[in-house]
């Protein structure tokens, strides 16, 4: 797990974002992309977040794709062709943590990035149980192999339940800051990266 927390529009959604279509590229490792609620993940939600207009040129510049959609479940990158997105390439899965009863008898071999954004809460909340709602999405993806987690925040807060899982308290981290932390969970053992990045100089 890499748990980052920064403040907004500092660019740590992008980064990881082409860090794991690379991965995909250059590897085959395919994304799965997590959201808490099940509003959350509706098609168009979902293609909203691939719609960076930084990213959008970087993957124009790196692949012959326009973009990235949603499509029941799945993750496709598109062309436009005559004013119309054309399916290519499967990247990965969207989740919806809420769903994760549904998931645990399918089989998503080839993911091994996983980002879940906005994994800190501050208007709505958390589910029951949390922690080990995505401990067990994860393990459903995994089946034993290895995995990256990426736990992408904008806020801070000490009832996180995957902060509090994993014995962090934010108020007593240094921005800039890196913790590493090896955990021993039920599901196995995990190496756990906490950042909490520094703000930016400049709101360039």
């Amino acid at each position: 797990y890499s748990i980052i927390i920064s403040e907004r529009n500092n660019g740590k959604s992008f980064w990881y974002l082409q860090k794991c279509v690379c991965d995909f590229f250059n590897e085959g490792k395919e994304l799965a992309y997590v959201k808490r609620y099940n509003d959350e993940v509706k098609n168009m939600k979902v293609d909203k977040y691939f719609e960076d207009e930084n990213f959008l040129k970087w993957l124009k510049k790196v692949s012959d794709y326009d973009g990235i959609l949603a499509d029941r479940d799945n993750l496709y990158f598109f062309k436009m062709h005559k004013g119309k997105r054309v399916k290519g390439e499967r990247l990965g899965n969207y989740f919806s943590l809420q769903r994760d009863e549904e998931y645990k008898s399918l089989h998503y071999d080839k993911i091994y990035n996983v980002i879940w954004e906005e994994f800190i809460q501050k208007e709505r909340p958390y589910l029951s149980n949390e922690f080990g709602r995505i401990s067990g999405l994860v393990s459903t993806i995994a089946r034993g192999r290895e995995l990256r987690v990426y736990c992408l925040g904008n806020t801070i807060a000490r009832d996180c339940p995957v902060l509090l899982e994993f014995g962090i308290d934010i108020f007593k981290v240094k921005q800039d800051e890196i913790i590493i932390i090896n955990h021993h969970a039920k599901n196995g053992n995990v190496k756990v990266v906490f950042h909490y990045a520094a703000q930016k100089s400049t709101s360039n």
